[in-house]
């Protein structure tokens, strides 16, 4: 009698077991990381001489795969005598070129893509250059943008 209880209680476990319902879904998790970068420009500056490197312009951080940096630099192309209408015309220059702005991609970001810029002043002009303090500002925009198909 103890062997037909006992296989009945097994039989009965083991249908119970087989008889609970197994349901599995899953969860989709996502991290979504947003371009974060900073435009590097070279700082104000005094400068005395006819051509002078001013420094770089490059940019730190983390873009999107598909999305490139489009930095665009003006000015007026000349420095202004302080109180006066004198003016000394220049140029900005990278690598003895006119430099009007630059497009940086993915793998340039993170300072790996550095643009040294001089300004450059004819030596005949620079020379002849009444005394005083001449003043000039360079603006430089940077825009986030898709990967120009152009390329």
């Amino acid at each position: 009698m103890k062997k037909i209880i006992s296989a009945s209680l097994l039989a009965t476990t083991c249908l119970g077991l087989g008889a609970r319902v197994a349901y599995a879904d899953e969860t989709n998790l996502t991290i979504t990381n947003e371009s974060a970068w900073e435009l590097h420009i070279p700082m104000s500056q005094t400068l005395n001489q006819a051509s002078s490197n001013i420094g770089e312009l490059y940019i730190s951080g983390s873009i999107e795969p598909l999305k490139e940096i489009a930095v665009e630099a003006t000015h007026e192309g000349v420095f202004k005598r302080v109180d006066h209408t004198d003016v000394l015309a220049f140029s900005l220059l990278e690598n003895a070129t006119d430099f009007t702005g630059t497009t940086i991609s993915e793998a340039g970001v993170s300072g790996e893509e550095k643009h040294p810029l001089t300004i450059s002043i004819e030596t005949a002009d620079f020379n002849a250059a009444k005394a005083g303090t001449y003043q000039a500002t360079l603006v430089f925009t940077a825009t986030l943008q898709n990967v120009s198909s152009t390329k």
